[in-house]
């Protein structure tokens, strides 16, 4: 075990512990077919550990304005299960709380050293 993956795991234990985390789904669809004959997509859900956090738009006069639709998240780099998330997420991904399907509008890994620690995501509804 490496420096790095001890890294990514005391930080999918300190999201767990301190984050106030939230069970997500993430969703990656896969086409099948080709452009004339679109095949059924392959839908595989991935059960993770993560931080959402509010986007504020502006600071305004007597408070905040939030975006209503969009969100940051904070990923752990492990499912729910215990097991290494097999896929690093993307763009276009769907990721599903509190009863809405939310698209990654970017994606990108927190990588020193080339391991992954955490993944960060933009989302909106």
């Amino acid at each position: 075990m490496s420096f790095y993956s001890e890294m990514a795991d005391m930080a999918d234990e300190m999201l767990a512990e301190f984050g106030a985390p939230r069970t997500l789904v993430l969703t990656r669809e896969t086409p099948t077919g080709t452009e004339e004959a679109p095949g059924t997509p392959i839908r595989k859900d991935y059960s993770v550990i993560g931080v959402v956090k509010l986007k504020y738009l502006d600071t305004v006069e007597g408070g905040t304005l939030i975006d209503a639709s969009r969100r940051e998240l904070i990923l752990s780099t492990k499912m729910r299960n215990g097991k290494v998330l097999p896929i690093e997420p993307a763009s276009g991904d769907k990721v599903t709380f509190d009863n809405h399907t939310w698209t990654a509008d970017s994606a990108a890994s927190v990588s020193p050293g080339g391991t992954p620690i955490v993944y960060k995501l933009e989302v909106k509804r």
